[in-house]
């Protein structure tokens, strides 16, 4: 099938992968049509959400580490690039260790976005019936770990200033394609939470009620109010019935932002050598008794304040439980924050991008410094500052080129004084440790100074009576520390370093300067990705008179779901989901003439297997006595169940014929059976049914789309190859990572391509079908998912058709397929890499679209106007050729038919007759299920 033209960084899976709508992940709600109508998707809390609630990190032996990181950004983030196993750069370790602080409150932001991200792409089975353990565990930390990526941070920064109604108008444009690709961030003095939107209703003109889901309140219907003329909101975070509540958060724009998947789908790792050029520090601050300040360019900013330009932006999270808040007392915090810098006008503070989204409570109080708080801070455009951390703290700091941590164990001020290439500490007991690339130092006990040089770092420290001891990390010896421990002989200080070998050595300097050297087996590593805090910030206790997490999980008999919630008002948008067979029971009386004797017919029963679920539906006949002896009657009674789109039709004829003779009764039963199709014949198919081309289905889209309704793998690979001969240029066209779009970007890779992965897999025939196709991205997603009954098992990179957004000149997206029991993950591979290639085609679309062409006279270097009325591939064919079907178009000699994508519907396009020898021709389409129309009625003779 020659003529059917039908890198390394790796983008987490989830991601996926909401880049499917076309809202996308920039800023421009302002540009977003107006809303004026109520309109809801048809996500809700349950079946959509989760059935357990928001979860602090202690409820859970499962953390953000290696394997995560590897997910999330590929084998970069391993030591030498070894993939198996991963062990995380020093980098790589301090960026988890960050995740793993801001996640000891909760999840929230982790919980909607993984929520979204299985609704829109129709992942079975719905939320609500999964378990808090697992993959789906760990996946909800990876997903909550993205609010960290920079280009999430600016989206979110984007936000500042945007009226509610721009927010409003940008939800409702993403509702009217049934998709829910927005994360809300909603922010008040009293803490941060993200909440998923799914609806917009009109209370009024100009106030709008957003229906969300609450990973607080699983099962339950909570919205955000908006008034869209005073530009202000309330959401209510703990009442248990919010239409009640006396205290609900409030805010007003800038304290409420959105974020997308799609920019998460399309982010960068934030600290591997893709990273992109931002020269913001971003400070993440777990500090008790709300006590640190942030010194730049000689103003301090603390929670409360920041400057009136947006160079410093503070965000805050209450994380411990808090007494009620005086409402005046609350009403001058808020004024705090509105403050005059050098003269200028006040104005609200630009709100910061990434605070860790938990909004959440351990199950039961314990515990804790009096007053722990979580704070984000982004300091833009500037790596020289000061963090003053008054009391116990935990800070990380993360620059461009290095990623530190600070803590302070004890209630005396440390400040850090903050430069490019280096971190300076004084004051209290802190322990500083500074990672770059796969080099960590650390310094603890004393007063430090951090050094970063090169590929290496020096941390040097002081003692009380000035004595100072260094020590470097450089790529022979990645690993080192410098500590001060005091002794009754006056402090020492112990240097401990570990090699490229995993050796470690111990050096010992006393007070008076002598010096012990040894080896050692003490396991000494400062690349762990577990985080260490001062033990009373471990502690979580209940946050703003939220009940406990076990008083508000479905398995607590005494909690109730709320009704679906139905909206009187919205126009409610579909999306593509596996739709439930309506179970339906129908009675037919039947009459018979048999006196004195009652005869009772069994039931006829009819099983319908709809994918995904099976359906039973039953008719039940009963039995009528009539004691009337003169009577003669005959019943017929058929049973028709009808299952979308194919339709199964078992009918059973009965009957009863009854002669009043007295000793005789004559009774005649004839059955007649119409076997259903089977998902191979063109029947309803189920996930894991081998289809019509011989492998096996693996997706259904639960009703026909533009491109089919069910996705089948081929049962062997194509021959593996590159992705295409071009490798330093972007193919043209559209190219799109959704599901279903495989077939469209393999025809325009075959239209920009001589060679490489969309020939093989156009090229591939099985079971006398070839209408194969290279997958998209969320194609090989959904088959990574399905690997075990595909069984494709066996670890392997396979070819998608969707091309690199970031870099779509040398790279196109893949994705990695582990062993059974691993985790997906995809990637961003050069397109001159051979990697596997394995086919599939969609079906349940059976029909045929319409071919037609311009009737001219052309020479060999002329085109051909060709159009259909379906997007597919549109071919030139010598009337010569005998057309049954596709392969007897593409596996004719190469000069007598050329071929084209159809782009759009109904449009000319022009189709060339390069190469094609003299003769007449006409025009066949297909779309993109592989359906072939009838020939065109018009010609082209080419002379």
């Amino acid at each position: 099938m020659q003529k059917l033209r039908i890198a390394k960084f790796r983008i987490f899976g989830i991601a996926v992968i909401l880049s499917l709508t076309s809202c996308g992940g920039s800023s421009s709600g302002g540009g977003a049509p107006v809303l004026v109508e109520s309109v809801a998707t048809t996500l809700r809390p349950t079946p959509d959400g989760f059935s357990f609630p928001n979860f602090p990190a202690s409820a859970t032996p499962a953390a953000f580490g290696d394997r995560e990181l590897f997910d999330m950004f590929g084998a970069q983030v391993c030591v030498d690039g070894v993939a198996s196993p991963c062990v995380a750069t020093a980098e790589a370790a301090a960026w988890a260790r960050m995740v793993n602080q801001a996640r000891i409150a909760g999840h929230c932001e982790g919980l909607v976005v993984e929520a979204a991200e299985r609704f829109d792409l129709r992942t079975s089975p719905p939320s609500f019936e999964l378990s808090n353990d697992g993959d789906i565990t760990t996946t909800i930390i990876k997903k909550f770990a993205t609010q960290f990526l920079p280009e999430v941070q600016d989206e979110r920064g984007d936000w500042d200033g945007r009226s509610l109604r721009n927010i409003v108008n940008s939800l409702g444009a993403a509702f009217q394609l049934g998709t829910t690709p927005y994360v809300l961030g909603l922010y008040s003095q009293r803490g941060g939470h993200a909440v998923l939107p799914y609806a917009v209703e009109f209370e009024s003109d100009d106030v709008a009620i957003v229906r969300v889901y609450d990973s607080n309140w699983p099962g339950k219907n909570r919205f955000v109010r908006m008034d869209l003329a005073t530009n202000r909101w309330t959401f209510s975070f703990s009442a248990p019935d919010p239409l009640t509540d006396s205290a609900p958060w409030s805010g007003k724009s800038g304290d409420i932002d959105l974020a997308s998947n799609a920019t998460r789908a399309a982010s960068k790792c934030p600290f591997c050598s893709t990273k992109g050029d931002s020269l913001n520090s971003l400070v993440v601050i777990r500090a008790g008794e709300n006590d640190w300040s942030i010194t730049a360019d000689g103003v301090d900013y603390t929670q409360q304040n920041a400057s009136s330009d947006g160079v410093v932006q503070v965000r805050p999270m209450l994380n411990g439980a808090i007494a009620a808040v005086n409402e005046d007392s609350f009403n001058e915090a808020e004024t705090r924050r509105f403050l005059v810098f050098g003269g200028s006008d006040y104005t609200e503070i630009r709100r910061l991008q990434v605070l860790p989204m938990s909004g959440e409570v351990a199950s039961t109080p314990r515990v804790a410094a009096s007053d722990t708080r979580d704070f984000v801070v982004v300091i833009r455009n500037n790596q020289n500052f000061t963090v003053n951390l008054k009391s116990l703290a935990s800070a990380f700091i993360v620059q461009p080129s290095a990623i530190s941590q600070i803590t302070n164990s004890i209630d005396e001020l440390v400040t850090v004084t903050v430069a490019e290439k280096s971190i300076d500490t004084s004051g209290g007991e802190p322990t500083v440790t500074v990672a770059a690339a796969d080099v960590v130092v650390a310094a603890s006990g004393g007063d430090a100074q951090v050094q970063r040089s090169g590929g290496e770092i020096t941390a040097t420290v002081t003692t009380d009576t000035g004595q100072t001891a260094s020590v470097t990390a450089s790529a022979a010896v990645p690993q080192a520390a410098v500590q001060v421990k005091p002794s009754s002989a006056g402090a020492s200080i112990v240097v401990t370093t570990r090699n490229q070998n995993a050796e470690t050595q111990v050096t010992e300097i006393s007070a008076s300067g002598s010096r012990s050297v040894r080896s050692s087996t003490d396991g000494f590593n400062l690349n762990t990705t577990q985080v260490s805090v001062p033990t009373a910030l471990e502690e979580v206790t209940v946050k703003d008179a939220l009940p406990p997490a076990a008083n508000r999980t479905v398995d607590n008999p005494g909690y109730e779901v709320d009704t679906q919630f139905v909206s009187s008002s919205a126009k409610v948008v579909e999306r593509r989901e596996v739709l439930a067979v309506e179970i339906s029971t129908t009675t037919v009386p039947v009459a018979t003439t048999l006196p004195p004797t009652t005869t009772t017919l069994p039931p006829t029963t009819t099983t319908v297997r709809p994918a995904p679920t099976t359906t039973t539906t039953t008719t039940t006949v009963p039995t009528t006595t009539t004691t009337v002896p003169t009577t003669t009657s005959t019943t017929t009674t058929t049973t028709t169940t009808t299952t979308v789109p194919t339709t199964t039709t078992s009918t059973t004829t009965t009957t009863t014929t009854t002669t009043t003779v007295p000793t005789t009764t004559t009774t005649t039963t004839t059955t007649t059976t119409v076997a259903p199709a089977t998902c191979a014949t063109g029947g309803v198919c189920a996930v894991g049914e081998i289809g019509p081309g011989g492998g096996k289905v693996f997706y259904d889209a639960g009703s026909v789309q533009s491109w089919g309704r069910y996705l089948e793998a081929a049962p062997t690979d194509a021959t593996s190859t590159t992705w295409c001969n071009n490798t330093s240029s972007a193919l043209t066209g559209t190219f799109s990572r959704a599901i279903g779009s495989g077939a469209m970007n393999s025809y325009l890779m075959l239209d920009g391509c001589t060679s490489g992965a969309a020939y093989n897999a156009t090229g591939y025939s099985n079971n006398g079908y070839s209408d194969w196709y290279l997958p998209s991205i969320l194609d090989l997603y959904q088959m990574c998912t399905n690997r075990a009954t595909l069984g494709m098992t066996s670890a392997g990179t396979f070819k998608s058709s969707s091309q690199d957004t970031l870099n779509a000149g040398i790279h196109a997206e893949t994705w990695n397929f582990p062993i059974a029991t691993g985790t997906c993950g995809n990637d961003n591979w050069g397109k001159s890499l051979t990697q596997k290639v394995r086919p599939i085609r969609a079906i349940g679309d059976t029909t045929a679209p319409t071919a037609s062409v311009t009737s001219a006279s052309i020479s060999a270097s002329g085109s051909a106007v060709i159009r259909s009325n379906e997007i597919g591939r549109g071919f030139l064919v010598n009337t010569s050729i005998t057309v049954t079907n596709l392969s007897s178009i593409t596996g004719a000699t190469g000069n007598s038919w050329n071929a084209i994508t159809i782009r759009t519907v109904d449009t000319d396009t022009s189709l060339a007759a390069t190469g094609l020898s003299a003769g007449t021709y006409k025009v066949y389409t297909i779309d993109q299920s592989g359906n072939l129309s009838a020939v065109s009625s018009g010609s082209v003779t080419i002379s």
